[in-house]
């Protein structure tokens, strides 16, 4: 995905207009697998439809999580129990981790900052199991000839229990990202700083929102792709859905903002430009959409519409695509989408007919959980920005983007594709 974005700068009566900066997202986003043996292809689309693929051999009933490389090639994918490569085949050590397929999030994967050869693959165990909680394993991609394999070593590291099933990530500023998971029956919640030094020893952690039951255990945590707000479902007949302020600087989350009404919430999803926030209840036929900018907790509560369609549809799992629409798991063999997420109300068109999956694959609860700023890759900072004087332009998101060129408008061009 290319994207272009001008910058114009105004100080002290003076306009400065900065040349295009052009940035090549990487494409970590574009093979998903999911369900049974389900999958989408986001490399090849067909009037604006990724392929529909029935080729994994993942059978999942809720979490997992897929990888690619920056140029769109798949790499591997988990249910946070086996790992398989991109020929869809067990790695030989990727077998026995602790996520668990009726984990809401059982798996999230992380590139090792510095090292493109390296992922950690974070799992969160279900609840009501042996509280195995949060644990990472490492995959080194120049195994096995370059397929892939789990370090035997790395397998099942600690990092706290018990846990939630819920994991999410986000871009860390300066570098790195943040793993943020939720202590099991506590409202206290976990980021982890990954950085080029390892997964860090301690947690920020910060203690917000309602305190879930056992059961409220369940139910998705995402990042918006902007990475300054989390959004939480919480599982049962009495349960809660809210969203929360993230500094991706510290680590803290603040200003916690509920819905006010009750019910089975499950699936959410924030809008690629992390204005709206969507949520449901589980196997509801229609969707909640808020203003995720809300300030005050009485403004996100007036923001609430009702998102509907013509036909009935089951709302299970929520993800926002590399075209920045977002899929929607109904536990039948095709995705509804949400063709214009960013828009308000009606306006962000609720399609019933999305990707259908090939005979021999299905669509069951869960969709892949990703870094979610890898859906925002093109977050500029300009400083020192003063009349015949060097301009400092950078990118804030580094974990997001492979390669960055910069071209000048003139004969000058730059490009910074190491950090």
């Amino acid at each position: 995905m290319r994207a272009s974005k001008n910058i114009l700068v105004i100080l002290l009566s003076v306009v400065f207009i900065f040349p295009t900066l052009d940035t090549f997202a990487q494409k970590e986003t574009n093979w998903w697998y999911f369900g049974n043996k389900a999958g989408l292809n986001f490399n090849i689309m067909t009037a604006g439809v990724p392929q529909a693929l029935s080729n994994g051999s993942i059978n999942t009933t809720e979490g997992c999580a897929t990888i690619s490389d920056a140029n769109g090639g798949l790499l591997f994918y988990t249910d946070g129990i086996k790992v398989w490569d991109r020929n869809h085949n067990q790695m030989t050590n990727g077998f026995g981790m602790l996520g668990n397929p009726s984990s809401t999030q059982s798996g999230v994967i992380i590139p090792f900052p510095g090292n493109k050869n390296k992922f950690y693959v974070f799992t969160a165990a279900a609840i009501g199991t042996s509280n195995n909680g949060i644990k990472y394993s490492i995959v080194d991609m120049t195994l096995r000839s370059g397929m892939g394999d789990v370090i035997s070593t790395s397998k099942n590291t600690n990092v706290f229990n018990p846990a939630c099933e819920r994991i999410t990530a986000t871009a860390r500023t300066g570098g790195g990202y943040w793993v943020i998971a939720q202590e099991g029956s506590t409202a206290k919640y976990h980021a982890y700083a990954i950085t080029s030094s390892g997964v860090s020893a301690t947690a920020v952690t910060t203690t917000i929102g309602p305190v879930p039951s056992n059961i409220n255990g369940i139910g998705y945590m995402k990042a918006s792709p902007k990475g300054n707000k989390v959004g939480v479902c919480y599982y049962s007949t009495n349960g809660e859905a809210f969203i929360m302020d993230f500094d991706p600087r510290t680590g803290i989350l603040s200003n916690v903002k509920k819905d006010g009404s009750t019910g089975s919430f499950y699936g959410l999803e924030f809008s690629g430009d992390g204005s709206k926030l969507y949520i449901a209840t589980y196997s509801a036929s229609s969707i909640y959409q808020f203003n995720a900018n809300a300030t005050t907790q009485a403004a996100f509560r007036l923001s609430r519409t009702t998102i509907t369609t013509s036909g009935s549809i089951a709302v299970r799992a929520m993800q926002i695509g590399p075209d920045l629409k977002i899929y929607i798991a109904s536990n039948s063999s095709s995705l509804a989408v949400i063709q214009n997420p960013n828009a308000q109300g009606a306006a962000c068109s609720l399609s019933v007919s999305g990707p259908t999956i090939p005979t021999g694959g299905r669509v069951l609860l869960g969709l892949p959980t990703f870094i979610q700023t890898f859906f925002n890759p093109t977050t500029f900072s300009v400083k020192d920005a003063c009349d015949k004087q060097w301009v400092k332009i950078s990118v804030k998101d580094t974990g997001a983007v492979d390669s960055v060129f910069y071209n000048y408008g003139d004969t000058a061009s730059s490009k910074n594709s190491s950090w």
